[in-house]
């Protein structure tokens, strides 16, 4: 998921063992809306669980979190990248999240969250592909 700013974001993932949903699927927030791409082709309908992860990754870290506020958990390297670690609870769903954030200059370099027993059970990790 990319945001170059805030209302303009983009998603791609690659969604394999579901049959006929397989495929490379990408979505870009517009004035109109979200508009879908599957195979680089624009679609109207979309699977449940694309429109899932939609709103997964584009509203990642705004959720209540169960510690109040996320926990520092340690530094990190990502790539090329030293980071520090912060990790929280989804106080709605419980699902754990954790979030590595550049000490250089505080930008988002990973995302991870784990969800079980939730619509379905599920791990979503992104990471950043470059700038």
């Amino acid at each position: 998921m990319s945001r170059p700013t805030i209302g303009a974001e983009r998603l791609r993932f690659r969604l394999a063992g579901s049959g006929a949903d397989d495929g490379e699927w990408s979505a870009e927030a517009r004035a109109s809306g979200v508009v879908w791409s599957r195979d680089g082709k624009r679609v109207n309908s979309t699977p449940p669980t694309a429109d899932r992860l939609w709103q997964l990754t584009t509203l990642y870290i705004d959720p209540q979190k169960k510690e109040r506020e996320a926990q520092r958990t340690g530094t990190e390297r990502i790539g090329a990248e030293d980071c520090i670690r912060y990790h929280f609870t989804d106080a709605n769903s419980s699902a754990a999240q954790d979030v590595w954030v550049s000490t250089t200059d505080g930008h988002v370099v990973a995302m991870k969250r784990e969800s079980r027993g939730a619509f379905p059970s599920y791990s979503l990790t992104v990471r950043k592909m470059g700038k």
